[in-house]
């Protein structure tokens, strides 16, 4: 599969009982492609891992996910000069928090918790703590980066 549905969970199995995976390194929990419409009203999501962006969640094309609840955390992106080690929002994508936590991401470029190149809206939540790899020093620092509403 080059190009997944408009809404692709991972970890989760086909019809006939084989694994669904998401081979190209985006998203470690889930992916929300063009024309995907996600809603989270409680709950949590953690631990997703991802080679190039989103460790838990990558908001593509014209995708809108929006966040009323619950918890994102834990996420990692592990390729260098990659982001977004919780969420990754593209070009012409929404993601919307109003309520809930994004935190603890990990991230080996920039943007521990959340990157957006397309629109992010807060109306409330938190987002913070997370790492980043520093390169010279070989080690994840800390990042003071937070944000609440």
């Amino acid at each position: 599969m080059c190009y997944p549905m408009p809404v692709f969970i991972i970890g989760t199995y086909n019809a006939d009982g084989t694994p669904n995976t998401y081979a190209r390194g985006y998203a470690g929990n889930i992916y929300v492609g063009s024309g995907g419409v996600v809603e989270m009203n409680g709950g949590t999501i953690k631990g997703g891992t991802a080679t190039h962006s989103g460790g838990n969640i990558y908001v593509d094309g014209t995708g809108e996910f929006t966040m009323n609840g619950g918890t994102i955390t834990g996420g990692k992106v592990t390729g260098k000069g990659r982001n977004g080690g919780n969420v990754f929002i593209s070009s012409k994508s929404t993601f919307t928090l109003k309520s809930g936590q994004i935190s603890n991401g990990v991230s080996y470029n920039c943007a521990a918790n959340l990157y957006t190149n397309g629109k992010f809206v807060m109306t409330g939540g938190y987002i913070g703590g997370g790492k980043i790899y520093n390169w010279s020093t070989r080690k994840l620092v800390p990042t003071e980066n937070r944000a609440n509403v």
